[in-house]
């Protein structure tokens, strides 16, 4: 089969059910807390137009190679070290013209009952590993080893819910932390959420709502002020022209400092810059926020 092929392939055509047999013994009954359906490995292109869903929950670990996983409105990085559960429903697709080496995991059971239905990433090489002992163990030709692969499986979801929320504030605090000083060096870049969440080894969620969490504001929001402020400044404190601002801030043109800074601030950047020069009434309380 050509690659142009298999990476059009449907997904359901890359994995096939495991034995029941696996768990036809007294010691190893299927856990009805968590099992796998199937433990299968792809590698190559992902070039799949549709968007498609299953129904089950499916971990998706990467071993080698680079793409993203396509939402509907999202997309995430999928990087070596990468791990990501997909939940029953969510409609989605897998991207790379130069090829994913990936390991999926379908699974059902009780565990994953009050999980929201959304994706949970994590960026741990040792979690991807875990999921290629699986796959490997699960190629054995017999044993009645069902029990241990649900174990196994269990172990792998448990470990990347843990890491998705880790405990304390020090783990997120350093991620914030490191996305806050670098949107103040690369101001006037352009700056993707999807860019910032790469950088950090996680989705655009979890980084979203780690975000939200220590700032109060989403890291487009947070963008969008720190620029604003930086342009305030430098109207005050400069003789800039105001389209040299535009771009040493990030907005770009001077059309979009103007539009944002006159809804955001109430004025237009000039008339800002002359109030300012006049001293009439101090910084307008409402910059930046």
């Amino acid at each position: 089969m050509s690659a142009d092929r298999e990476g059009s392939m449907p997904h359901r055509l890359l994995y096939h059910l495991l034995d029941p047999q696996l768990w036809a013994a007294p010691f190893a009954r299927r856990s009805l807390e968590c099992t796998p359906l199937y433990i299968s490995r792809y590698n190559g292109p992902r070039r799949n137009r549709a968007l498609t869903s299953h129904p089950f929950w499916e971990l998706t670990a990467v071993v080698s190679g680079s793409g993203e996983l396509q939402g509907r409105r999202t997309t995430d990085p999928l990087l070596p070290g990468t791990v990501v559960l997909v939940p029953p429903g969510w409609v989605h697709r897998e991207h790379s013209v130069a090829g994913l080496d990936t390991i999926w995991i379908g699974c059902r059971g009780t565990r994953f009952r009050d999980l929201p239905r959304r994706p949970v990433q994590v960026r741990d090489p040792r979690l991807v590993s875990e999921c290629e002992r699986l796959w490997l163990f699960a190629q054995r030709p017999s044993g009645k080893i069902g029990a241990e692969l649900d174990a196994g499986v269990t172990a792998v979801v448990s470990a990347l819910l843990r890491a998705s929320e880790p405990a304390g504030g020090a783990p997120c605090d350093d991620i914030i932390d490191g996305i806050i000083r670098h949107m103040h060096e690369h101001i006037a870049e352009p700056l993707r959420v999807a860019d910032l969440a790469r950088r950090a080894g996680c989705s655009e969620g979890h980084l979203s709502r780690i975000f939200r969490r220590r700032t109060g504001q989403s890291p487009v929001r947070f963008l969008s002020d720190l620029r604003l402020k930086q342009a305030a400044h430098l109207l005050e404190q400069t003789g800039l022209r105001v389209s040299e601002i535009a771009e040493r801030v990030g907005f770009g043109s001077l059309f979009y400092l103007s539009r944002v800074f006159g809804r955001r601030v109430g004025l237009s950047p000039r008339a800002y810059r002359q109030r300012m020069a006049r001293g009439h009434g101090g910084r307008p309380t409402n910059v930046g926020c």
